[in-house]
């Protein structure tokens, strides 16, 4: 390993446990609503965070693009952190981290989900185009392909818009 790489990977250790400080008392609040949510979390979401602040600028150009062509720029666009429960088979349910990118319009009626989560025991990560009101989605491979993220919007998009 080179100084370069020896200095990066030491900042993205310090980064990683400034976020999990933060990512510990966001484990709390969601113990409230989530029983399986553990303080040993911390570490799998301060990734998650980690990741989604490079993946942040690529979704909401996209997110922005698309609101400023197809709609005048009177959509909205907003980012947000949570947690979910996701279906595994009758009877069971999956803890999941989420940061989550929305393009909404038409009065919040309509719009298109970008959901990048985290399991946190495995740290399996999961990237997925959604919409608001059509069942289902498109998963995307991560590291992210933009031409495979603007794919997946468009189709979500027209998919939006037929429903």
């Amino acid at each position: 390993m080179d100084k370069q790489q020896s200095e990066t990977w030491i900042l993205q250790t310090q980064e990683l446990l400034s976020k999990a400080y933060e990512a510990r008392d966001f484990v709390e609040r969601a113990a409230e609503s989530f029983p399986t949510a553990l303080p040993t979390h911390a570490i799998a979401i301060a990734r998650l965070w980690q990741r989604a602040e490079t993946l942040d600028t690529v979704i909401a150009t996209h997110l922005e693009t698309m609101n400023d062509g197809l709609f005048e720029g009177k959509g909205e666009v907003d980012a947000t952190r949570g947690a979910s429960l996701r279906a595994l088979m009758v009877g069971q349910e999956l803890l999941m981290y989420d940061c989550t990118w929305t393009l909404s319009w038409n009065r919040n009626t309509r719009g298109i989900i970008v959901k990048f989560s985290i399991e946190p025991e495995m740290e399996s990560l999961h990237l997925r185009v959604e919409n608001l009101t059509v069942a289902g989605g498109q998963d995307i491979r991560y590291p992210l392909y933009e031409d495979q993220l603007s794919d997946a919007l468009a189709k979500a998009y027209v998919l939006e818009i037929l429903d």
